[in-house]
C-alpha cells in the first residue's frame, strides 16, 4: 500500500507505469494511466500530458510548458491538460 502524499508522480512509457515516491523507489508495473488515476481516486493527483500524472502537493514551479517538481523533475504539460491544471 502506498500513501498519495508519497507519491510525486507517475509516469507511463510504452505501457509500462512508473510510480515514483518521495524517497526515490520507484513501483513499475503494467496499467493504463486512466485506470490508475481512477483507482487511486485522489484530488491531489493531477493529469498533465498523456504519460504523466503529478502529486499537486510536490509542484515547485510552473513554467510556460512544463513543471519542476520539489525533487527537480521537470515534466511537459500538455496542451490539452494545461487549462485544467492552471485553473
Amino acid at each position: 500500500m502506498i500513501d498519495i502524499d508519497d507519491i510525486v508522480y507517475i509516469d507511463i512509457n510504452d505501457h509500462l507505469s512508473s510510480i515514483h515516491l518521495l524517497n526515490k523507489q520507484e513501483y513499475h508495473f503494467y496499467k493504463p494511466m486512466s485506470q490508475l488515476i481512477h483507482e487511486l481516486n485522489d484530488s491531489l493527483l493531477c493529469q498533465i500530458h498523456k504519460k504523466y500524472c503529478i502529486n499537486l502537493k510536490h509542484i515547485h514551479l510552473i513554467k510556460n510548458n512544463s513543471i519542476v517538481l520539489n525533487d527537480g523533475t521537470q515534466l511537459v504539460i500538455g496542451r490539452k491538460y494545461k487549462e485544467e491544471l492552471l485553473f
